[in-house]
């Protein structure tokens, strides 16, 4: 992105979507990850998140800069849900690609999210 092609997305975007992650970690009972947020520059997506599975630990991001035309398609607080989402389904993904994987831990990390989504829906 070039700085005068850009458009800022404002700082209280950034704390609704910090909000949102925190109030959708907590409703799909993900709080085992500690959450770090970063508010920068990220090509070809409003948001993303990055997990370590062996430390519980995740950074959450969203974009602080947008092209004109994304900006009336920028919902922080849908891409907060988003990604909180991406937390929920993360470690089952981290299974299916991992090279040795027993699968009994399949079968308990998808019993896991199931649980999840029946308390938080």
């Amino acid at each position: 992105m070039t700085q005068e092609r850009t458009v800022k997305v404002p700082r209280k975007a950034f704390t609704l979507f910090q909000k949102e992650f925190l109030r959708w970690q907590q409703k799909l009972g993900l709080t085992e990850y500690r959450v770090t947020f970063r508010f920068e520059p990220i090509n070809g997506s409003y948001a993303d998140i990055r997990t370590s599975h062996l430390d519980k630990f995740a950074v959450v991001r969203l974009t602080s800069e947008l092209e004109p035309g994304d900006v009336p398609d920028f919902h922080p607080a849908g891409s907060a849900k988003h990604e909180a989402i991406h937390l929920l389904l993360a470690r089952l993904l981290w299974l299916a690609e991992s090279r040795y994987v027993h699968p009994q831990d399949i079968d308990e990390e998808e019993h896991a999210v199931v649980r999840r989504l029946e308390a938080a829906l």
